[in-house]
């Protein structure tokens, strides 16, 4: 069991016990202790450390699914998707309108068993027309995770990897619950894109 540090209150982190908790525990790989909103001297989306949260980085890695017919989500394949990976691109993803693809955080993440964690929408990519869906983090999950981005606009869009693409909010719970995602979860210790699984 991986817990928070006592000295750290129950309730939504600030900065400063974002960072003393990830001293702790190694939530987040790699970590950066303040928010980056240039990168080689050009703006881009930011990420790291902020004052109520953790804005986490897209990775290179990203699945499509290409299969025509209705879907049973059940019945989902491998082979249903075609595999993209950005980093020969220049680190940059091109997405069609009303394209949904799957891609992967950057960084991996070690949530400790009492701590949830909130994912929320990048402003600055939603009002592009990017919707960005992941839901809560929980308690004792490994890996990386998983983002469900679309393009809502009516236009291609061009989303640079290694920048931000969703921001993290930390609740640290009353307890431990007595469910742990970490013995359990369908998407415990997960690398990279993965697809939907059942039954897991």
């Amino acid at each position: 069991m991986l817990l928070s540090p006592s000295t750290i209150p129950p309730g939504i982190l600030i900065d400063k016990h974002i960072k003393q908790l990830n001293e702790a525990t190694n939530m987040i790989t790699p970590f950066i202790d303040h928010t980056v909103r240039q990168r080689d001297g050009v703006s881009c989306v930011s990420y790291g450390l902020t004052g109520v949260g953790y804005d986490i980085r897209l990775g290179n890695n990203f699945k499509v699914c290409t299969r025509q017919e209705a879907i049973n989500p059940k019945d989902l394949k491998e082979s249903d998707y075609d595999h993209y990976d950005a980093s020969v691109s220049n680190n940059k993803i091109t997405i069609f309108p009303n394209w949904f693809v799957l891609g992967a955080s950057y960084e991996t993440v070690n949530i400790p068993d009492d701590i949830l964690v909130d994912v929320l929408q990048k402003s600055t990519l939603a009002r592009c027309g990017i919707h960005v869906w992941v839901t809560s983090i929980n308690p004792g999950q490994e890996g990386s995770i998983v983002f469900e981005i679309k393009n809502d606009s009516k236009t291609p869009f061009i989303l640079d990897t290694m920048e931000g693409i969703a921001h993290f909010r930390f609740h640290k719970l009353s307890e431990v619950p007595e469910d742990s995602y970490r013995k359990a979860g369908t998407y415990r210790n997960q690398q990279g894109v993965v697809i939907p699984t059942f039954g897991g």
